[in-house]
């Protein structure tokens, strides 16, 4: 179990760090891609694999999932991704699924502790159904300790707020609750991985609701920031899955 969480924090730090080579400011693409070749992981493969997709790199997306899948034969992401590509091969849809592919799905979604495939999983039991997958018990007793310094953001006297998104993971709409005091301009910036603005949303005032869909948008991490009277007051993190 503590090795486990180590490595979750390490993976943390190491988010943070392709966070910070990939913002706005420093746009250093390339050395992200670097270090998640140099990381030569599993979870590191991934994000890769992902980012190519996003960038529509199918060739190089090929050749790194074809590495993850000669080296990690039997897991539930490789499973999970096939499960996708047959579905588009076939020009069928989430709703198309035979049974073994649907009890797959719902097993996965109940994995606990959850993984990346878990999360995705339950993104899908969503969609199709409207299912919720409760919080296993390990991931609420699992100690909080983060040695990521929290990042600090200048909060106006307004007090304007705004809640994490849900669904997420999510594949096609998601929604942020907000509240955003009179007389105030706001907007919920999102940025891929890479730190580029790809969605910028106007508030209104009051306490609203705010759907962002993924018609443009490909799988991947997203963040998305609220900014009140040109501050950036709060930053989350979504993701949106196939």
């Amino acid at each position: 179990d503590d090795i486990e969480f180590w490595e979750i924090e390490e993976q943390l730090l190491i988010n943070d760090l392709l966070i910070n080579l990939t913002d706005t400011i420093n746009n250093n693409i390339a050395e992200a891609k670097e270090l998640l070749e140099y990381e030569n992981t599993f979870s590191s493969k991934q994000l890769l694999y992902h980012t190519y997709i996003q960038e529509s790199d199918l060739i190089s997306a090929s050749t790194v999932f074809n590495e993850i899948v000669h080296e990690y034969l039997d897991n539930d992401w490789i499973t999970l991704q096939e499960v996708f590509v047959s579905l588009e091969e076939q020009d069928k849809t989430l709703y198309d699924m035979d049974s073994i592919q649907l009890n797959f799905i719902q097993e996965l979604a109940y994995k606990c502790p959850p993984d990346r495939a878990s999360f995705s999983a339950q993104a899908v039991l969503h969609y199709l159904f409207g299912e919720e997958v409760p919080e296993c018990e390990i991931m609420t007793t699992r100690r909080t300790t983060n040695l990521i310094k929290d990042v600090v953001f200048v909060t106006p006297e307004d007090d304007a707020y705004m809640e994490d998104n849900f669904p997420d993971p999510f594949t096609y709409n998601t929604t942020i609750n907000y509240y955003l005091p009179e007389d105030m301009q706001g907007k919920i910036v999102v940025y891929d991985m890479f730190g580029r603005i790809v969605g910028q949303y106007i508030l209104e005032t009051g306490e609203k609701s705010l759907e962002i869909n993924s018609e443009n948008l490909v799988p991947g991490v997203y963040t998305y920031s609220l900014v009140v009277n040109d501050k950036q007051i709060d930053v989350k993190k979504m993701i949106i899955t196939q």
